[in-house]
């Protein structure tokens, strides 16, 4: 959705008319209206609302903003609610920042003249005990083992905090050359060690850059026969047996970075605020093109490749019979409608390459041709299907 002040072009004077002005006695605002019982309480509650609402957002942009961001907590999908919010904040001048381990509180809150600061509270997926916890948790760390330790000891589990990482919440603590991706595998292999173990890798860790898995494999293993490793082999292979699913998850998403990111930010925040999903897709397509480039392609005439987030999945069948999908596909630059049919095959065949159907949230790269406001598509490909989605549902293992 791309939001636009309009400005008034001309005014036309229609002249005098005839209108109804009343009060009504009722102390709850009712009256009878062709027989009908109603009330002017609601509406012109809405619009004294709305003319409040009016002045605030003119006046006092960030604090009426900072007043929305507080209240989504309370809506079914509050992460929709923060998105809807942050398309709006450019136009004010005003910064939704990241939820960061060293600046949020628990709640939104305001920092600077326009800036907005998110909590930690609001990252998706941290249940309201976990909440309570954090309250315990935050405090001043000076590197990542030291927090991976303190999580341990306030009772946050492995899914939690790698939720907190992909989202950026620890981005204070990469090392140089370290990523989101790295520092989740890290603390899950943290937690996999003994409490001893944990203590010792503490003490060492700055001669081995935090690195935790450089660290433990030299723990592994000896150069000098005559001098025990600090972990039994027994042991490695205990650590193996739950490491190797972690490892792999790694793997996947370290390929994909940027992709892992977004989708990261984008699902447990609302907002994405490190990359931009245009300059990921191209990367992997470089003759795409964005959504508001597409609406102005001459329709019917050229075939062309753009990419998003699927933001609505709706399956219908024509009056013909002929079943398709309708998506509404979104990127930084607006959304549009897209629809692909199964009459000669091509929704079967970009389902059976997707592994299943679309779903909201997929990042999706499109091919075909724009006819009035929708796009006709040839395919429809998945981009998030080589990033693993469910690391906030990992649980506590060790």
């Amino acid at each position: 959705m791309n939001l636009k002040f309009s400005k008034i072009k001309h005014v036309k004077s229609i002249g005098v008319k005839n209108t109804l002005d009343f009060e009504v006695g009722h102390e709850d605002h009712n009256f009878y209206a062709e027989g009908i019982l109603v009330s002017n309480s609601h509406g012109f509650s809405y619009a004294n609302l709305t003319a409040i609402c009016a002045y605030l957002k003119a006046n006092h942009p960030t604090e009426f903003f900072y007043s929305l961001l507080k209240n989504v907590k309370h809506e079914t999908k509050p992460q929709e609610e923060i998105s809807a919010i942050v398309e709006e904040l450019p136009q004010f001048g005003i910064e939704l920042l990241s939820p960061s381990l060293t600046k949020s509180d628990l709640d939104f809150t305001i920092e600077g003249k326009n800036q907005i600061r998110m909590g930690l509270g609001n990252v998706k997926g941290i249940a309201d005990k976990a909440i309570e916890k954090l309250k315990n948790f935050k405090h001043t760390f000076a590197n990542k083992f030291e927090i991976f330790q303190s999580a341990e000891e306030a009772g946050l589990n492995v899914g939690v905090m790698s939720a907190l990482v992909q989202a950026g919440v620890m981005d204070d603590f990469l090392m140089e050359g370290d990523s989101r991706t790295k520092m989740v595998l890290d603390l899950q292999l943290y937690r996999l060690l003994t409490k001893k173990e944990r203590l010792k890798a503490i003490e060492v860790g700055s001669q081995w850059s935090f690195d935790l898995v450089k660290l433990v494999n030299s723990w592994t293993k000896s150069a000098n026969v005559d001098i025990k490793p600090i972990i039994k082999p027994s042991r490695v292979q205990t650590i193996k047996a739950k490491y190797d699913k972690y490892k792999a998850i790694y793997n996947q998403n370290s390929k994909n970075e940027e992709l892992a990111s977004y989708f990261y930010e984008s699902k447990l925040l609302g907002f994405c605020y490190s990359q931009n999903l245009c300059n990921i897709l191209k990367e992997y397509h470089p003759t795409l093109t964005t959504v508001n480039e597409v609406k102005g392609h001459i329709e019917g005439y050229e075939k062309f490749i753009f990419g998003g987030e699927v933001k609505e999945v709706i399956y219908r069948t024509s009056k013909k019979g002929n079943k398709y999908a309708q998506l509404t596909v979104q990127d930084n630059t607006g959304s549009i409608e897209v629809k692909i049919f199964d009459n000669n095959g091509n929704l079967t065949t970009s389902e059976l390459h997707n592994k299943g159907k679309f779903e909201e949230g997929q990042i999706v790269v499109c091919k075909g041709t724009r006819k009035t406001d929708s796009v006709f598509c040839d395919s429809i490909g998945r981009q998030d299907a080589n990033v693993y989605l469910k690391l906030s549902e990992l649980k506590n293992d060790a």
